[in-house]
């Protein structure tokens, strides 16, 4: 009679699981996970963003390491990255453009919920919880937009801090605190840096905690479903071979862009 035992490999496998179950969430997520039956491909969209945020980090901290957060050395460091550093061009042109398409994921992700009314009771802490990470996406890429420091840069940073001066009171302060004195140049330079580096993995980076907390809701049924289909299933055997189809329509998409249409996102340079 064969030994059914399990081996050594598998023990240690039900060992790290028991005390920290991380089979156990894969297995819930890609195979107990219950959906509905007709789920098309418009629910591809937050697997996508998700994909292109670990892009952007990639990217964003091989960028760090040659970035210079400087007024006089910042557009000389993106310079070298183009020109003299191996690959930086197109670890740049990723960076560049995968922030524009990243952003166009993410408003089709925020559509979608909208048409299919995903804010309606009970999600409405899911809602609220998306769009300040879209804040916070939203203000993390303008940073990260200042941080060449060219002419486009420069002034972005001046007009948009500018508008925090139309707050009653408080406003001229806010914009000084923004700036570290009284124009902008390199103490805005810093602060800049130094909230875009992190800020997209330790702030944009929590819909998966978030998730966690409140995924009890995220499984009961809502008014979010398609053509309002009654019940779930386990996970749709279609619904994998979508996301697949979706990333690779999408990195197809990111290749032809960052090797051929450089300028997609208007800021080549």
């Amino acid at each position: 009679m064969a030994d059914t035992r399990p081996g050594a490999a598998t023990r240690i496998i039900r060992w790290i699981d028991y005390r920290l179950p991380f089979v156990q969430f894969l297995n819930h997520e890609l195979n107990e996970y219950p959906t509905p039956r007709n789920l098309s491909y418009w629910w591809n969209y937050g697997s996508l963003s998700g994909i292109m945020l670990v892009v952007m980090i990639a990217s964003g901290v091989i960028l760090a390491t040659q970035y210079t957060p400087s007024a006089d050395l910042a557009f000389d460091s993106v310079e070298r990255i183009m020109r003299d550093v191996n690959y930086g061009w197109l670890v740049r042109y990723v960076h560049m453009n995968g922030a524009s398409m990243f952003f166009a994921l993410i408003y089709i992700h925020l559509f979608r919920g909208l048409y299919y009314g995903s804010y309606k009771n009970p999600r409405e802490l899911l809602w609220i919880i998306g769009v300040i990470i879209l804040l916070l996406m939203i203000a993390t890429s303008f940073m990260g937009y200042v941080l060449p420091w060219g002419q486009m840069s420069y002034w972005a940073a001046t007009v948009i801090t500018n508008l925090f001066s139309a707050i009653p009171l408080v406003g001229p302060g806010i914009v000084t605190f923004l700036w570290g004195g009284f124009t902008v140049g390199d103490p805005t330079l810093h602060r800049f840096y130094a909230l875009h580096y992190p800020s997209l993995r330790h702030c944009c980076g929590r819909p998966p905690s978030f998730g966690r907390a409140t995924s009890p809701r995220l499984e009961q049924p809502a008014g979010d479903r398609p053509q309002g289909v009654a019940g779930h299933d386990s996970v749709s055997p279609l619904l994998h071979d979508q996301r697949f189809v979706r990333i690779d329509c999408f990195l197809a998409d990111l290749r032809i862009i960052c090797f051929l249409r450089t300028k997609f996102s208007g800021r080549a340079r």
